[in-house]
C-alpha cells in the first residue's frame, strides 16, 4: 500500500469533490460532473482505490467521506469480488482483515456507526463467498470468530458479535441480494447448518437478560457484566431481532423448543421489573419486551415440529394467559397508583404487540386448540383476551382484540354447520362461549359511541368532516370500464352497488371476510377483486364499521340476539324522544363550539345505535318459526321507530343541519330497508296461517306501503332544499326493496305510488341523472318482477284467475312507464333530420343524453332476468332502434364537419366535445342492448347495426378527430372497443361475419388511436386487450383450421387459412408481446443505467397473461406451430425481460407459469436454442466473457420440466443475469 503521504493530495480532492457533491447550494451541472469525476475514480483498479479508502477509513473524520469510502468498499465487493481477474486472493485476505479490525475497533465509537453498521454488512456479503463456499473455503474461522466474540466477557465485543449476527441473518434471507443464486443457496443451507450451535449460544446471552436475574443476582449474570437493565434490553432487543430475521427465511420455527418459548416469554415480561423500580429512579422504556412479543409472533405464525406439536401449543397457551394475568394485573396495579407523582404506564406499544400476539397465535391455531391437551384452558384464555380487549385503551391494540373475536366468531360458525354441533356436549361449551361473547359485544357498543368512548373516537381521523360535499364519502372503482361509465357530465354519480351506510358497509366487510376465509382459487379472487367498487372510509368511520361488523355476526348466535336488542333499543329510542325530535326546535349551533361537538357526537351515536339496531331486528326476524307474538311485535316496533324518525328527518329537512345528519338519514332509511323484509315476509306468512285475516293484513301492507312512499318522495322533492345525493340514492334503494317484497298488484292500490306512476316523468326532470336511472329502474323492477311471478309464494288475487287481464294491466303499466323515453329520442331524431342546424343545440343533447342513459339502466336491469322481461323490454323499445342509429349517424357527421373547422374558435371545439358526449352515452346504450337482448334482437337489425359501426369509424380523419379530444374521444374509442368484444363474445353466424371489418378497424383507422394514445397504456389498451381475448376464443377458427396433413403423433395439423388470416394473427399478438414490452427492448440490457422506467401498468400486464393463458387453454395456442415459427421466442424474450425489468415482481408467480407453458411447448428448444440465444442478446460481450473468469458457476440449467424445479430455475436465470449486468467496473 502507497503511504499516506503520497496519497493526502488524493483524500483531500475527494473530501472536496464529496463535500460540494453534498451541498445542497452546488449547481445541477457542476454536480453532475463531479458525480461523473466520482465514478471515474472508483473505475480505477482495485489495487489502486482500496489503500485510499483504508486511509480515509483509518484517518478522516469527515462524515460525508466516511460514507463515500464504505459505500465504494460495498461496490467493490459486490462488483470485482467473484471476479479472479480484478482482486487476486491476498488482496481479498487484506481487505476482509482490515473491515474486521476496523469493525472491533469502532465498537466504543458512536461518531462513526453509520459506517459500522455499513462494514458489518459488507463482511457479510464477503463470508457469502469466502465462508465454506460452493468451491473454496478461504474464511473457515469466519463462524468461530463470531462465537469468540459472542462468548468475550466485554460487553461492547459481544455487542460486536450480536450485531454481525443480525446482520448476518438478515442479509443471507435477501432474495434481492446482488449473489448468484447458487451462492446465496449454499450460504443459505450453510447458516442453516450453523443455526442449533448459533441458537444455543444466543439462548445462554438472552437468559442472562431477564431483568430478575440482575435484580436478584443471579450466577449467570456473573458471566456478562451487566450493569444496568438498559444494557440488558440492548442484548436482548439485537438476539430477538436476529431470531424475528431468521424467521422470514428459515425454519426457526421448528428449531424453537419450549425452553425457547419460556424463555421469549419471561423476557417478555422484563417491563414488569421496571414498575417494582422505586420511586423516583428512573428507569428506560422496556424495548426487550416489545421485541420478545414480535418474535413471537413471527414464530407463532410459522410451522411447528409435527410431532412437538401438540406440546408446544399446550405450553404456548398456557405462557400467553400467564402473560395476559400479568398485564392485567400490573394494569391493576397502575390503575391504584393513580394517585402518586411517578405513576408508571403499560406502554402502548406493548398492548398493541400483545394483542396482536394473540390474534396471531388464534389465527394459526384456533382449531388445534380444541385438543384435548389444550381444550380445558381455551375457556380462560378467551376470558383473559376478554378482560384485554375491556382495559386496552390503545385503538391499534383495540382493532387486533377485534380480530381476535372475529377468528374466533368465525370458527364457532363454522363449527355450528358440522356434525359435532349435534353433540349435546358440544352445544353446552358452545352456548357458554355465547355467554362470553355477549359481554363481549356489550363493551364493543361502548366504545363504537362519543357518549361512553369520547376521547379515544376523538383521536381518529375524520376526513369526513372537512368534506362538505353532498355524498360525504370518496368513492373509489377499480374496475376496468371506469372511464367508459364516465360520461363527462356535472352528476355526481353514486354507484347503485356501492354501500352508503354502516350496515352495507359493515356487511360487506363480513362477505370480504368470509371470502378470505375460505379456500379458493387465487386467480378467481385476484379478478374478482379487479371488478369490486371499493369505499375508501376514514379511519373513525372504518373503525366503527369493523366494530359494526363484527357485532352483526356475534348477535347472530341465538343466545346473543336478545341481550343486544334489550341493550340498545332503549338508547334509541331514548334518544329519538328525549334529543332528535325536539330538535327542530333548536337554533344551528355555531360551528367547532362545545355544542356544536356535542350535538354531533350525539347524532352519530344514534347513527350507530340504529346500524346496530336494524342488523340484530333483521337477524330477529329471520328466525319466524321461532318468534312469539310478542317478539314479533317488538321487530314491528322498531320498524315503526325507524319508519318515523325517517318522517321526522325528511319533514324536517335534517340533512341542513350537517354531514353527521346526512350519515343518520341514510342509516335510517338502511334501517327501514333491512328491517322491512323480515317483518312484512313475516306479516304475509301470517295470511296463509289465518285466510281470514287476509284483508287486514292487506289493509296494513297499504298503509305501510304509503308512509314509506311518502318518505322517499319527500327526499327526492327538490322544490325545497335538495337531499344530497347519498341520501336521495339510500330512498330509491327503499323503493327498489319495497318493489322486490310486496307485488306490483299491491303497489297500485297504494295511492302514492299511483301518483308517482302518473307524474313519474315530470317528477323526474328535477332530479340528477344517476337518481333518474335508480327511480326509473326501481319503478320498471317492480312490475317486472310482478310479471315473471318472482314473488309467487305471496298471496296474490287474480294469479289463479283473470290471468290474462292481469299480464295485460302490467304491460300498460311498463309501457306508460317507457313510452316517453321512447318518445323523446324518436323525437329528437326527427327533429335532427328536419333541422340539422339545431344538431349542437343545448337542450336537445342534454335530453338526448338522459333518455339514452335511463334506457341503459333500465337495459342493464333486465340483463339476468327470464325471457318474459326480456321481451317485454324489447317490445317496448323496438321502435327506437332506428331513430338511435340515425342519432349516433347525425351527431358522428356533425362532429366530422366541425372537427375539420375546430381552429375556426372555442365555440366550435365546444361543440365537438358536446357531441360526443351525445354519441358516448349511444354507444354505451347499443352495448348494453347487445348484452341484455341479443337474442330478442333480429339478426338483420343487429347487422345494420354493425354496419353502421363499421362505416363510422372507417373514416381515419375521423380517428384523428377522437384522438385530439381528450377524454371524450377516449370514452368514444374505449366504448367502441366494449362494445366491439360483446359482439365478438358471441359466436353466432351474424356476428362472426363482421371479424375482418372489427380487424380492419383495429388496425386500420383506429391503430394510431388504440397504441399511440397518451392514454393507450392506462386506459384504452385494457379494451383492447379484453376485445382480443373474445377474439380468439370464440373466432379461433376465422384465423385457423385443421389442415389435411398430420403430425408425428397422428394429430391433424392445423394451418391458417389464409395470408390474411396469417398477417393479422401475427399481427394481433405481436401486439400483446409489444404491450408487455412497453418502453424496453432486448438491445437495451446492456446495463442496468440504460434500463428504462416501464410504463406498463401491473393490472394491464396481468390482463394481457391472463388472456394469453386462456387463449391457450382453450385453443392450444402455443403448440401451433404458426405461433412457434415466428411469436413464440418473440414472447418468451419479452416476458424474460419483464422479468428482469423487475418492476411486476408481484405478478412474478403468473409471469413464470406463462412462461412455462410457453417453454413447454418446445422443451428441447428452448434448452437447446432459445436460452443461449437470449443470454447473448442480453448480455454485452464483454458479460459474457466474465463468465468464464467467474468464481462461482452461473446461469445453470438441469432440464427438468416440472413447474417447481423450472420455475426456482427460471429465477435464479433472471438472478444471475442482474449479477453479472452488475459486475462491470464501477
Amino acid at each position: 500500500m502507497q503511504s499516506i503521504g503520497n496519497d493526502s493530495d488524493v483524500i483531500a480532492h475527494l473530501e472536496n469533490i464529496v463535500s460540494d457533491v453534498m451541498n445542497p447550494l452546488t449547481p445541477f451541472e457542476q454536480k453532475t460532473r463531479l458525480e461523473q469525476e466520482l465514478i471515474q475514480w472508483k473505475q480505477s483498479a482495485t489495487a489502486n482505490v482500496f489503500p485510499i479508502l483504508v486511509q480515509i477509513l483509518t484517518t478522516s473524520s469527515n462524515e460525508y467521506l466516511l460514507w463515500f469510502a464504505v459505500t465504494t468498499i460495498e461496490e467493490l465487493v459486490a462488483r470485482r469480488w467473484t471476479s479472479l481477474r480484478q482482486i487476486s486472493h491476498e488482496h481479498k485476505a487484506q481487505i476482509r482483515q482490515f473491515l474486521w479490525d476496523f469493525m472491533l475497533r469502532c465498537t466504543k465509537s458512536t461518531s462513526t456507526s453509520f459506517a459500522l453498521r455499513k462494514v458489518r454488512k459488507v463482511l457479510v456479503d464477503i463470508a457469502r463467498y469466502e465462508w465454506q463456499s460452493v468451491h473454496h473455503n478461504t474464511w473457515p474461522d469466519f463462524m468461530l470468530s463470531i462465537e469468540t466474540l459472542l462468548r468475550d466477557p466485554n460487553l461492547n465485543y459481544l455487542l460486536c458479535g450480536l450485531h454481525l449476527v443480525e446482520v448476518l441473518v438478515d442479509e443471507f434471507g435477501r432474495d434481492n441480494a446482488l449473489v448468484f443464486a447458487q451462492v446465496k443457496r449454499h450460504s443459505q443451507a450453510q447458516l442453516k447448518h450453523a443455526f442449533p450451535s448459533l441458537l444455543s449460544s444466543l439462548h445462554f446471552i438472552l437468559n442472562a437478560c431477564i431483568h430478575n436475574n440482575l435484580q436478584n443476582s443471579h450466577p449467570i449474570v456473573q458471566t456478562i457484566p451487566f450493569g444496568s437493565w438498559d444494557e440488558q434490553d440492548q442484548v436482548a432487543v439485537v438476539i430477538l431481532q436476529t431470531i424475528i430475521h431468521g424467521c422470514t427465511w428459515a425454519p426457526l420455527s421448528e428449531q424453537m423448543d419450549i425452553e425457547w418459548f419460556t424463555l421469549i416469554f419471561k423476557v417478555a415480561v422484563n417491563y414488569q421489573t421496571h414498575m417494582e423500580t422505586p420511586r423516583g429512579i428512573s428507569t428506560s422504556t422496556c424495548a426487550s419486551s416489545v421485541s420478545a412479543l414480535q418474535a413471537l409472533i413471527e414464530i407463532a405464525g410459522k410451522r411447528f415440529k409435527p410431532e412437538l406439536l401438540p406440546q408446544i401449543l399446550n405450553h404456548v397457551l398456557v405462557c400467553i394467559c400467564t402473560l395476559l394475568q400479568a398485564t392485567l394485573s400490573a394494569f391493576k396495579e397502575i390503575t391504584e397508583m393513580s394517585g402518586q407523582v411517578n405513576k408508571m404506564t403499560i406502554d402502548d406499544e406493548y398492548w398493541t404487540k400483545l394483542c396482536e400476539l394473540v390474534n396471531s397465535f388464534l389465527s394459526q391455531h384456533i382449531r388445534r386448540l380444541q385438543d384435548p391437551s389444550t381444550k380445558h384452558i381455551l375457556p380462560d384464555f378467551l376470558g383473559l383476551v376478554a378482560q384485554v380487549t375491556i382495559k386496552q385503551r390503545n385503538i391499534d391494540g383495540f382493532l387486533n382484540c377485534l380480530r381476535v373475536w372475529e377468528v374466533f366468531v368465525g370458527y364457532l360458525e363454522e363449527a355450528k354447520q358440522e356434525e359435532e354441533a349435534s353433540n349435546e356436549e358440544v352445544q353446552r361449551v358452545f352456548a357458554a362461549y355465547e355467554a362470553g361473547l355477549v359481554n363481549v359485544m356489550l363493551h364493543i357498543m361502548e366504545r363504537m359511541n362519543y357518549a361512553s368512548n369520547y376521547e379515544q373516537l376523538m383521536k381518529l381521523d375524520d376526513e369526513e368532516e372537512d368534506n362538505e360535499d353532498d355524498d360525504n364519502l370518496t368513492l373509489k372503482t377499480s374496475s376496468l370500464d371506469a372511464v367508459f361509465e364516465l360520461s363527462g357530465d356535472n352528476d355526481q354519480r353514486v354507484d347503485s352497488n356501492t354501500p352508503c351506510s354502516l350496515q352495507d358497509l359493515a356487511q360487506a366487510a363480513n362477505m370480504v371476510n368470509m371470502a378470505n376465509d375460505l379456500e379458493t382459487n387465487r386467480t378467481q379472487q385476484s379478478e374478482d377483486s379487479e371488478n369490486r367498487t371499493t369505499t375508501e372510509l376514514s379511519e373513525r368511520k372504518q373503525f366503527i364499521v369493523d366494530c359494526v361488523a363484527l357485532v352483526q355476526r356475534i348477535a347472530a348466535f341465538p343466545s346473543c340476539t336478545q341481550p343486544i336488542l334489550d341493550h340498545v333499543l332503549p338508547r334509541v329510542e331514548g334518544a329519538c324522544q328525549l334529543f332528535l325530535f325536539q330538535i327542530h326546535d333548536k337554533s344551528l349551533p355555531t360551528p367547532q363550539s362545545e355544542t356544536w361537538i356535542q350535538e354531533r357526537s350525539s347524532v352519530r351515536d344514534l347513527t350507530t345505535n340504529c346500524a346496530v339496531l336494524a342488523s340484530v331486528c333483521a337477524q330477529y326476524t329471520s328466525r319466524q318459526d321461532g318468534l312469539s307474538h310478542e317478539q314479533m311485535y317488538t321487530a314491528w316496533k322498531i320498524l315503526q321507530l325507524f319508519l318515523a324518525l325517517g318522517e321526522y328527518a325528511v319533514e324536517h329537512r335534517l340533512h341542513t343541519r350537517g354531514d353527521a345528519y346526512v350519515e343518520l338519514l341514510c342509516e335510517a332509511l338502511t334501517c327501514i330497508r333491512v328491517c322491512l323484509s323480515g317483518c312484512v315476509d313475516y306479516f304475509l306468512r301470517q295470511q296463509k296461517i289465518d285466510p281470514n285475516a287476509q284483508t287486514q293484513a292487506k289493509q296494513e301492507l297499504c298503509k305501510l306501503s304509503e308512509r314509506l312512499l311518502q318518505i322517499v318522495l319527500r327526499t327526492l322533492d327538490s322544490t325545497i332544499v335538495p337531499s344530497p345525493h347519498v341520501i336521495m340514492h339510500s330512498a330509491l334503494q327503499v323503493l327498489a326493496h319495497l318493489g322486490y317484497i310486496v307485488t306490483y298488484d299491491d303497489l297500485r292500490y297504494v295511492p302514492t305510488m299511483v301518483e308517482l306512476e302518473e307524474n313519474i316523468h315530470r317528477f323526474s326532470q328535477s332530479l340528477p341523472l344517476s337518481i333518474q336511472g335508480d327511480l326509473y329502474t326501481a319503478m320498471s323492477n317492480s312490475i317486472i318482477d310482478s310479471a315473471i311471478s318472482l314473488k309467487s309464494n305471496y298471496p296474490v288475487a287474480g294469479m289463479t284467475t283473470g290471468g290474462a287481464a292481469l299480464q295485460q294491466h302490467w304491460g300498460q303499466a311498463y309501457g306508460s312507464l317507457v313510452l316517453p323515453i321512447r318518445e323523446g329520442i324518436e323525437t329528437a331524431a326527427l327533429i335532427l333530420q328536419q333541422n340539422e342546424h339545431r344538431v349542437f343545440e343545448h337542450t336537445i343533447m342534454l335530453q338526448i343524453q338522459r333518455d339514452c342513459r335511463l334506457v341503459c339502466r333500465l337495459a342493464a336491469s333486465i340483463e339476468t332476468k327470464p325471457k318474459l322481461a326480456k321481451d317485454a323490454f324489447f317490445e317496448a323499445y323496438e321502435s327506437i332502434f332506428p331513430a338511435l342509429l340515425s342519432l349516433l349517424t347525425t351527431y358522428f357527421m356533425a362532429i366530422r364537419r366541425s372537427g375539420d373547422k375546430a381552429q375556426d374558435g372555442l365555440t366550435t371545439q365546444r361543440n365537438v366535445k358536446h357531441g360526443l358526449k351525445v354519441v358516448n352515452e349511444i354507444i354505451r346504450l347499443y352495448a348494453q342492448l347487445l348484452k341484455s337482448i341479443r337474442k330478442e334482437m333480429q339478426k338483420d337489425r343487429v347487422a345494420t347495426i354493425m354496419q353502421t359501426f363499421v362505416s363510422i369509424f372507417e373514416d381515419v380523419q375521423l380517428g384523428l378527430i377522437l384522438q385530439q379530444q381528450g377524454t371524450a374521444g377516449v370514452i368514444a374509442i374505449c366504448g367502441l372497443l366494449k362494445l366491439l368484444t360483446i359482439v365478438l363474445a358471441e359466436p353466432t353466424t351474424v356476428f362472426a361475419a363482421f371479424v375482418q371489418n372489427i380487424l380492419d378497424l383495429c388496425f386500420g383507422p383506429l391503430r394510431q388511436t388504440i397504441f399511440f394514445h397518451a392514454e393507450s397504456e392506462s386506459v384504452i389498451l385494457a379494451y383492447y386487450v379484453s376485445l382480443v381475448e373474445q377474439l380468439f376464443l370464440q373466432h379461433f377458427r376465422f384465423f385457423v383450421v385443421s389442415g389435411t396433413t398430420f403430425d408425428s403423433e397422428g394429430r391433424r395439423d392445423r394451418v391458417f387459412v389464409s395470408d390474411a388470416a396469417k398477417t393479422y394473427f401475427h399481427s394481433i399478438l405481436g401486439s400483446l408481446a409489444n404491450i408487455l414490452g412497453s418502453s424496453f427492448k432486448v438491445h437495451d440490457q446492456t446495463s442496468p443505467q440504460s434500463q428504462q422506467a416501464s410504463s406498463l401498468s401491473p393490472r394491464l400486464c396481468r390482463q394481457v397473461l391472463l388472456t394469453l393463458h386462456r387463449i391457450d387453454e382453450a385453443h392450444n395456442l402455443f403448440r401451433f406451430k404458426g405461433f412457434q415459427e415466428e411469436l413464440r421466442t418473440e414472447i418468451m424474450s419479452t416476458l424474460l425481460l419483464v422479468l428482469l425489468n423487475g418492476e411486476m415482481n408481484l405478478l412474478r408467480d403468473e409471469l413464470i407459469r406463462i412462461f412455462h407453458r410457453l417453454a413447454g411447448a418446445d422443451f428441447g428448444d428452448f434448452y437447446q436454442r432459445f436460452i443461449p440465444s437470449v443470454t447473448k442478446q442480453i448480455l454485452t460481450p464483454a458479460q459474457l466473457e466474465a463468465i468464464s473468469q467467474q468464481a462461482d458457476p452461473c446461469l445453470q440449467w438441469s432440464g427438468q420440466v416440472d413447474l417447481s424445479t423450472f420455475s426456482q430455475e427460471l429465477v435464479d436465470f433472471v438472478n444471475d443475469i442482474r449479477v453479472l449486468q452488475a459486475q462491470e467496473p464501477i
